[in-house]
């Protein structure tokens, strides 16, 4: 066996790549996707398992979600997903999902050792594939995110730009633009690519130019152009294309959810010392290394070159990195998040430096490069201190690189980490130049690929197992089943049911309320609309929603003949009540088959958006009857008083009055009966005569102001007393 691998080395590459595949992905799947049990990440995981449960039910890879069209661009992974939700019920289609993410994300060694070979030999080729998919994000795989899909296309689409830049032919400008496409379908962020090929092309032409001076860039212009003409055509039919765009004003349109990112300045002044710290995060959680020889390798190929394939790589490579740097150090400028240098946008340039530190081992002994390597071992010194080191909780799934730094702060003491950092950043970068000269090329090869698989091996298992042992944003260990039953809906609809849910508050924190309610959208994938009150809150998902308003007179809501059949709805819900039997409870929800078109039981007028009593300013309960004669119905309404102050109240229905006065914090149910005429309504008037300080609705994390109420509403149960009146 092995003579015959020694005999066809090409056998043998691809032999060790299918291993490199098929190991990482079994250990991945082992010892973390497939153990994780729960979702980490929203709105993002929601999103794309709404956009797959689409694909699945309509049977069309248009993105919708809720029934509407949702402008989206990369429906690659919702695509793969499908299947997996129409074969499984939903928890064990996220399971599924989960373990087949290893594979998928893992398969990203085949391109990563492509590009590694258009510069490099066989078996460094496989070192930078192994290291590629060794690395901490690989925790990605845990998650129902693109990152599994998006860095395998990813690099395909680079392989493709990269060898139609080194070899043109007609061929290969299709495959280059297939390669766009693909990068794009799996994530918009990638659309930069298409700025950057047509750079990198001019410049590859540029370094090998006749002329010189003034006509240089002239001639390689038009050598580029007379190189790529179908490529030619296709970027001025999008020019074409986007100045139209631009003339009507949706220019911005065209990158769907992130249109947003396109709005203000893309370079605002803090963005530059953001740069630096991204670069310097990504490079510290792939160990340092694959920055200092890829990144000397790239700038120094970029001037001197050996070979037109070398200067296509470093010129894409370098434009390619320095773009994914700015564009995700400018979105965390100006979008900032919790973790601060979210990672996982930047991740992507880890193949390409692994893959520019194989070519500069190939190469070996060249000043330029080693000169190079120092360059960027300096600039990283000097702006190492300014990375923050903190490690956020939990499952770092945007920014799974910050894994490293509870061991830099343990290793720094009183030195300060930034010091510690740049000072040992300096120290190996040097060594790691250095040993280009110093060191024969096969020794060191195998040392740097050596040192870089144990770092990102013992990086990537800490990450799993943070991430296995952590509390999510559910309130659930990930590693744990939740001991209930999740789908609890789904499993309670009759075949080809659907439902639809009312969110309302249900804590005064808003992260915990919008957990539960993504929680039931998320588990159950027949729960296929939203609906909110007119004012649009609760709605806890960016999403597309119906807007709930029943006629204040008639308690009928207009066009809801064809609305799912069945409602979910928080028991403590003071708005409304639809008609309808009950069909289910659970976790402090009634499911019922609501009558449609819909109408309601009941509803209420001048309370706060979350359920209180304006202070002296009176409420109403509306109570509704479809029955032929008039008919009692008991009503009983719990009244909380503020936690600051008690409460007075005065409930009032057709003579009937319940008054009262309750202690701060505490409740009460106060019940009465109300007489409602044949097919009409009757209503109970509600005041609270006293007034107390709490803070605003939590409309957000972190709520903001105050206001002055009553009492706290709800639950609200209305119930026919038995008897006519």
């Amino acid at each position: 066996m092995l003579v015959l691998l020694r005999r066809h080395p090409r056998l043998a590459a691809t032999a060790g790549l299918l291993a490199v595949w098929g190991g990482v992905s079994a250990w991945i799947a082992a010892t973390f996707s497939g153990n994780v049990q729960d979702w980490s990440l929203m709105n993002d995981e929601l999103f794309y398992e709404k956009l797959a449960t689409s694909i699945e039910t309509t049977y069309s890879p248009v993105p919708h979600i809720h029934g509407q069209y949702v402008a989206i661009l990369n429906q690659l992974y919702p695509l793969l997903l499908a299947p997996f939700l129409a074969a499984f019920d939903v928890p064990t289609a996220v399971h599924a999902i989960h373990v087949f993410n290893a594979p998928l994300m893992a398969s990203a060694c085949i391109p990563a050792y492509l590009l590694a070979r258009e510069v490099a030999g066989r078996l460094l080729a496989l070192g930078a594939a192994l290291v590629t998919v060794l690395v901490p994000w690989m925790i990605m795989t845990g998650a129902v995110l693109t990152e599994s899909v998006a860095y395998p296309a990813f690099l395909w689409a680079v392989l493709a730009l990269q060898r139609t830049i080194a070899e043109p032919s007609r061929r290969r400008d299709v495959l280059a633009v297939a390669g766009l496409a693909l990068a794009v379908l799996a994530r918009t962020q990638f659309v930069f690519l298409a700025i950057v090929f047509p750079v990198a092309l001019v410049a590859t032409e540029l370094a090998s130019a006749p002329v010189r001076g003034r006509q240089r860039l002239r001639t390689a212009a038009h050598e580029a152009v007379r190189r790529h003409r179908l490529l030619a055509w296709l970027y001025a039919a999008g020019i074409v294309a986007a100045i139209g765009l631009a003339a009507a004003g949706s220019l911005a349109s065209v990158l769907g959810r992130y249109s947003v990112t396109a709005h203000g300045s893309p370079l605002p002044a803090s963005v530059w010392r953001a740069i630096a710290t991204h670069l310097d995060r990504a490079a510290i959680g792939c160990g340092l290394v694959p920055l200092v020889l890829g990144g000397g390798w790239l700038l120094a190929s970029t001037v001197r070159p050996v070979s037109r394939r070398a200067h296509a790589f470093a010129a894409l490579g370098l434009l390619v990195t320095v773009a994914l740097v700015v564009e995700e150090a400018s979105f965390d400028v100006r979008f900032p998040g919790e973790g601060g240098i979210r990672d996982r946008y930047l991740f992507y340039v880890v193949p390409l430096l692994l893959a520019a530190t194989a070519a500069a081992l190939s190469e070996g002994r060249r000043w330029v490069t080693v000169a190079g390597a120092g360059i960027v071992a300096g600039l990283f010194a000097a702006t190492a201190s300014l990375v923050p080191y903190d490690t956020p909780h939990g499952y770092l799934v945007d920014a799974p690189g910050a894994i490293v730094n509870d061991f830099l702060r343990g290793e720094a003491g009183s030195f300060g980490t930034g010091s510690f950092v740049a000072f040992a950043g300096l120290l190996l970068g040097l060594v790691a130049a250095a040993g280009l000269v110093l060191v024969p090329r096969a020794p060191l090869a195998a040392a740097v690929v050596a040192f870089l698989a144990v770092f990102s091996i013992l990086a990537t298992r800490s990450d799993i197992d943070r991430a296995l042992a952590s509390i999510g944003p559910s309130g659930r260990q990930l590693s744990i089943p939740a001991g209930y039953t999740l789908d609890w809906i789904d499993k309670s609809l009759p075949p080809g049911g659907t439902a639809a849910m009312t969110p309302f508050p249900t804590t005064t924190d808003f992260f915990t309320t919008a957990a539960f309610w993504w929680d039931q959208e998320f588990w159950n994938g027949k729960l296929v609309q939203t609906l909110v009150a007119p004012d649009g809150h609760w709605s806890y998902a960016p999403f597309p929603n119906r807007t709930l308003s029943p006629d204040w007179e008639t308690g009928v809501v207009a066009g809801s003949g064809n609305w799912p059949p069945f409602v979910a709805f928080a028991d403590a819900d003071p708005r409304l009540l639809l008609a309808g039997p009950r069909h289910a409870e659970n976790l402090g929800l009634r499911l019922i088959l609501a009558d449609r078109p819909y109408h309601v039981a009941w509803m209420t007028r001048g309370l706060t958006t979350d359920g209180w009593l304006r202070a002296g300013k009176p409420a109403t309960l509306r109570v509704f009857s479809t029955g032929d004669a008039n008919q009692r119905f008991h009503v009983s309404i719990k009244l909380t008083a503020p936690p600051p102050a008690g409460a007075r109240y005065r409930f009032t229905a057709r003579g009937a009055t319940r008054s009262g006065e309750l202690a701060a914090g505490t409740a009460r149910a106060i019940e009465l009966d109300v007489c409602v005429p044949a097919r009409s309504r009757a209503d109970v008037r509600l005041v609270s005569a006293s007034a107390a300080h709490i803070a605003g609705p939590p409309f957000q994390v972190g709520v903001t102001g105050d206001r002055h109420v009553g009492g706290l509403l709800g639950p609200i149960v209305v119930e026919p007393a038995g008897s006519a009146c």
